[in-house]
């Protein structure tokens, strides 16, 4: 780690409490008392007759403080005993804990200690600090902040079931800090400032009289990888970041209807699952590109909805990408539908995220009404009541919203089409710039849009629909969770395809090379050129999928029609006709199921296009010397600069190499999901998740955390985020999926569902964090909870 300023950092935790008892032991932080072997040794009765008067009868508990126990390149914590005296106990039995803890060190060391505090019973909070993020040395201050379970260790032993962890940058404090925090962070500070380091790891207890107690101080183990972002370059990227959402709540686009800026990761096009929080320059140029510069918009205003082409969908801050949920929300509402009530809805459906800004991946399910689905009423007159929307508004959004319902499920047929013509169209590409890598990417980022990005918009913009009238059936009692399970099961994709290829390959009826040729364009990563793509290692990605027996799917039937209501059909006519919808029951579970397959054919198809623009570019990159990491730092720019001629490839090296430093700061600084408030950038929390849970299955198994193909994923899979080219993960014997990023329509939680795979989708950040330091995890979506065994 690189650091402005070299901390002088303590060898043990004893004598880092040493130092601290006699100059922060005040009336509001309780640091506890420290005892020697070799005091113990010659004055055991006096020390017990000091701690008996200190204590006054009140409950104590003797914990470990051996020399050497915590330091710099490691942590002892949990190997030694701690022990606890009751109320009132004679000295014979604070004696006996103390040798025992001094016994459980293995040695007969005078430098060692142990360490006799108050035990508190009545803990209003308990909290777990870092002086810095563990993983990185980024200049924070991380604090998991435990006030639901009233004990003092749910957060180290991962048993905190809300827990929450707040963010601080370093340097000025934020005026958003709550008090809790407050408090907490005036007992960090006086410890840094005795020790005179600011890499620290530090247990802390708040009790019911609001006193802090200092239960444990160690040096913080760092990753010994030096970065070559400093501190000085992590806070000038959050001033910067700062500045420029305060500049977005001065200046609005037009378009935006004076709306107050609100941004998320994974809102929408869902970025952060997509291309990841902290992507590549490359990976960042290419997402816009394809999706979120044009292709969104058009596609709004195509299907009926306000047309927002000309407002910019993504925004970066310090290299991490965020949508506008101003323009999300207001690209939803119907063109039809006047000025005011527009804006009127959309102000308070931002005020409805923000207040429970856990929906901001679900923005479409749970926020915004762009559908006539079976609950439409409902979700009307709840918009009425809350937003204040004048009964003609009300009627002229039900019929609008009917109308473009309609029209989707009308144009489908031909989405789907332009679909399925993409792969021909690709193969032209491809076959008439064969020999210049550089021109063919121009072909493909010339055709990309109206060849496969916008109908692949408009097929997941009709698989929307059918995934919104699935869980309206739910609510509303036409499909119980079970039907919904089974109909899942039955549906037939590119996944099942890719499943019964695989297993035609095992009889002898395709040949292996046809079966790499169809599915050789998946990428792990999709936009990112630094991962190979299924066709550079068959054998480790495609292989596994040669067999009959399939994983792991035992429930999956692939040959069923999979009724999706359990509503008599007539039932469900009649209420798709109440909403001015002309179909029957058997019409809308035939456009449901064949939306979801045309989503997922989009999918593959627009992930083959990428796949072959990083293709060209690889190959564009190693005639010029550089490596798969140096293109993922181009931009699209730089490649139409090669082309024309404007650009030298010594300018491009120079480029590569600043994008690699400011990549350096972007992977160390920390932002949250969703920002308004530019005090939102230097303090913020990360809230518990409430995660998307697919099925209605139960499992238990080990944690297998960011596996690779190679690796053993007999157990539940836990991953940040999880795009098409994840498609391997289905050929082993996974037994669930939990991702940090995700929700009920992402391409994880559709694959989950058809293949009977239980999961759960976007568990947020702190669930993530602590599973990832589980071992075994009990997953069951029926009950949705995610237990951690051990």
């Amino acid at each position: 780690m690189t650091s402005d300023t070299k901390p002088r950092l303590l060898s043990t935790k004893a004598m880092t409490l040493r130092h601290l008892a006699p100059l922060i032991a005040t009336a509001s932080i309780d640091v506890g008392h420290l005892i020697s072997r070799g005091n113990w040794r010659t004055r055991g009765p006096v020390v017990t007759g000091f701690l008996a008067a200190t204590y006054q009868g009140g409950a104590l508990i003797v914990r470990s403080s051996a020399a050497g126990e915590d330091t710099a390149k490691a942590s002892a914590a949990g190997r030694y005993d701690s022990v606890a005296v009751p109320e009132h106990a004679d000295s014979a039995v604070l004696q006996a804990a103390i040798d025992r803890v001094f016994s459980s060190y293995g040695d007969d060391r005078d430098d060692s200690y142990v360490f006799v505090q108050r035990y508190i019973d009545a803990v209003a909070a308990a909290a777990v600090v870092t002086t810095r993020v563990a993983a990185t040395g980024a200049p924070y201050y991380v604090l998991a902040v435990d006030e639901v379970s009233g004990t003092s260790d749910a957060v180290t032993s991962g048993r905190a079931t809300a827990p929450r962890t707040w963010y601080l940058a370093h340097g000025k404090p934020a005026a958003n800090i709550p008090p809790l925090v407050r408090q907490l962070m005036r007992t960090v500070e006086a410890v840094q400032n005795t020790t005179g380091s600011d890499e620290l790891d530090l247990e802390l207890l708040v009790d019911a009289d609001r006193r802090t107690h200092l239960l444990q101080v160690r040096p913080l183990v760092l990753a010994d990888h030096p970065s070559p972002a400093s501190d000085r370059a992590v806070a000038r990227a959050v001033e910067t970041c700062a500045h420029r959402l305060a500049a977005e709540q001065r200046n609005g686009h037009p378009q935006l209807l004076g709306l107050p800026p609100w941004f998320s990761n994974m809102a929408d096009w869902n970025p952060a699952e997509m291309i990841g929080q902290r992507p590549r320059p490359l990976a960042m140029s290419l997402y816009r590109e394809v999706i979120t510069n044009r292709s969104w918009a058009i596609q709004r205003a195509q299907y009926g909805y306000r047309d927002l082409r000309g407002v910019r969908l993504l925004h970066e801050f310090a290299g991490q990408p965020y949508i506008d949920v101003r323009a999300s929300l207001l690209s939803f509402i119907p063109a039809s539908l006047p000025f005011a009530a527009a804006r009127r809805i959309v102000a308070h459906q931002l005020d409805h995220v923000a207040a429970m800004p856990h929906l901001h991946d679900r923005i479409e399910f749970d926020v915004a009404t762009t559908a006539a689905t079976f609950d439409l009423d409902d979700r009307l007159d709840q918009l009425t009541d809350d937003a204040d929307l004048l009964a003609v508004h009300r009627s002229e959004l039900r019929s609008a919203l009917s109308a473009i319902t309609v029209a989707g499920m009308r144009r489908f047929a031909r989405d789907a089409w332009q679909v399925e013509l993409a792969s021909a169209r690709r193969a032209m590409c491809l076959q008439g710039y064969a020999a210049d890598p550089l021109r063919r990417v121009d072909a493909l980022l010339t055709g990309i849009q109206k060849a496969i990005a916008v109908p692949f918009a408009h097929t997941a913009r009709a698989a929307f629909l059918a995934t919104a009238f699935t869980r309206s059936a739910l609510t509303t009692g036409l499909a119980s969770p079970d039907s919904v399970d089974q109909f899942m099961r039955s549906l037939s994709t590119v996944s099942a395809g890719l499943r019964a290829d695989g297993a035609a390959v095992a009889r002898g009826t395709i040949d292996w090379e046809v079966f790499v040729q169809v599915y050789g364009d998946l990428r792990p990563g999709t936009y990112d050129p630094a991962t190979p793509r299924y066709r550079d290692a068959p054998d480790l990605y495609l292989r596994p999928f040669v067999t009959d027996t399939h994983h792991p799917a035992p429930g999956m039937r692939l040959d069923s029609d999979g009724p999706l209501f359990t509503a008599a059909a007539k039932t469900v006519t009649a209420e798709l006709n109440r909403l001015g919808l002309e179909y029957n029951a058997k019409a809308l579970t035939g456009f449901i199921r064949s939306a979801i397959g045309a989503r997922e054919l989009g999918k593959f198809e627009l992930s083959a296009w990428i796949s072959d623009i990083l293709t060209g570019l690889l190959q564009a990159g190693d005639q010029l010397g550089h490596t798969p990491d140096d293109v993922a730092f181009w931009r699209l720019g730089d490649v139409r600069g090669l082309s024309e001629g404007s650009l030298s490839p010594a300018r491009l090296r120079d480029r590569v190499e600043v994008r690699r430093e400011r990549y350096a700061v972007t992977q160390r600084v920390h932002l949250p999901a969703t920002m308004a408030d530019p005090l939102e950038v230097r303090c913020f929390a990360t809230e518990p998740g409430q995660p998307t849970y697919v099925g209605t299955g139960a499992t238990t198994g080990p944690v297998r955390l960011d596996p690779r193909p190679g690796d053993n994923l007999d157990g539940i899979v836990v991953l940040t985020s999880a795009d098409p080219g994840f498609e391997w993960l289905f050929s082993r014997p996974v037994k669930g999926i939990v991702t940090l990023y995700g929700g009920a329509n992402s391409h994880m939680a559709v694959r989950c569902a058809e293949a009977g795979v239980p999961a759960a989708m976007g568990v947020g950040q702190a669930i993530y964090d602590q599973l990832a330091s589980a071992h075994v995890v009990r997953l069951d979506c029926a009950a949705q909870t995610i237990e951690i065994v051990s």
